[in-house]
C-alpha cells in the first residue's frame, strides 16, 4: 500500500521510509507471531522483508541523491 501511495506522490519521503518499517515488520513477524518453527514460512519472511528493506533503502539513497542536485 505504502508503495502505491509513494507512486502517486513521489516527492513524499514518507511512503519510502513507511515501506521500509513494513520490511522490518515482514521480517520480525516469525519471530512476534510464533511460527519461526516453520521453516517454509519463516524463510519466506526473512527474504522478502530484507528484500524489500534493500530495495527500500537504495530507493531512498537514490531519491536523496537527486534531491539534492535539484536543491543545487
Amino acid at each position: 500500500m505504502s508503495s502505491i501511495v509513494s507512486l502517486a506522490r513521489p516527492n513524499v519521503p514518507a511512503t519510502e521510509w513507511a515501506t521500509i518499517l513494513l520490511g522490518v515488520l515482514l521480517f520480525v513477524t516469525p519471530w512476534v507471531v510464533g511460527y519461526a518453527g516453520l521453516t517454509g514460512a519463516a524463510w519466506t519472511s526473512w527474504l522478502v522483508g530484507a528484500l524489500v528493506i534493500v530495495v527500500s533503502l537504495t530507493v531512498v539513497r537514490g531519491n536523496r541523491g537527486s534531491r539534492q542536485a535539484i536543491q543545487h
